[in-house]
């Protein structure tokens, strides 16, 4: 049997490639809701949103939730790959990193390679964890 499959890698890629918008859609509909709630207008919203995610804690917490919303497109790719869930993951999360990096020069907004790093580590430890839950529920 082959190590790697690349039907489960295309799998784990184009659903966390469809995903990761949406989520990333609904948290920033979250946040803007609840900014609102607090009084804020569109102008003080913006600026507040910018403000925090220029923060520590708003990269933390967007390398975070980063790494959670990988967890099932490793979840997925590990189903399709039971045989060998990690090594397929870990391509997942490399070619994921890739495409981050890719758009983060290609749109002009900078590549800082600290960032980078860490958003491979959530990454690799998101689409780890997905595979792990399937590792763990075939035993």
């Amino acid at each position: 049997m082959h190590r790697f499959s690349f039907k489960a890698i295309v799998a784990g890629v184009v659903l966390m490639l469809v995903l990761l918008p949406l989520i990333a859609y609904g948290l920033w509909y979250l946040a803007s809701w609840w900014f609102q709630t607090q009084g804020a207008g569109d102008a003080q919203l913006a600026q507040l949103v910018t403000e925090f995610l220029d923060g520590n804690l708003g990269t933390l917490a967007l390398l975070l939730a980063g790494g959670a919303m990988c967890i099932p497109g490793g979840y997925v790719t590990a189903r399709l790959a039971p045989a060998h869930p990690y090594s397929n993951n870990l391509v997942v999360a490399l070619m994921l990193t890739a495409i981050s990096i890719g758009l983060a020069i290609g749109t002009g907004s900078g590549w800082d390679w600290w960032f980078d790093v860490a958003n491979a580590f959530f990454t690799v430890a998101g689409c780890w964890f997905g595979g792990w839950l399937v590792a763990r529920r075939s035993r």
